[in-house]
Parts: structure tokens; sequence; C-alpha cells
């Protein structure tokens, strides 16, 4: 299995690392520790909140009148 560190990982996502960092924090992505004590993630479950991401970039949840509405 791929290991990422927080930049690569950050590359793939097209983001800051000190995103990668919060979404860790917050239990989105999930990280181990290499041998020196740096965070490593798994490729497969970055390429998961990647497309997770992606799918959710654009959509605009609206609330009218009570009523949720997603638009493009």
């Amino acid at each position: 299995m791929d290991k990422l560190a927080v930049s690569e990982v950050a590359k793939k996502l097209g983001c800051h690392p000190e995103t990668v960092r919060r979404l860790e924090r917050r239990g989105v992505l999930k990280a181990k520790r290499d041998y020196r004590n740096s965070r490593v993630f798994d490729l497969a479950e970055v390429l998961k909140v990647k497309a997770e991401r992606e799918a959710l970039r654009g959509v605009e949840v609206d609330i009218v009148e009570g009523k949720e509405h997603c638009r493009n």
C-alpha cells in the first residue's frame, strides 16, 4: 500500500499542507506515523477523500423557505 507525506497529500488534494493536518484532526483523514514520527497517509484513503471533495465542489446549498435547493 502506498504511503504519502503531508506535502504529497496536499498536492493530490490541491490544498495547503495545514489543511491536510486539519482534515486529520477532524477525522476526515487518518494518519499513521513513520519511524521519524511524521504523518503518513494511505493513498487509497486520500483518493477517496479527493473524490468526495470534487463531488461537493461547486455544489451550493441554499435554505429557502425551509427547503434545501442544490445547484451547480
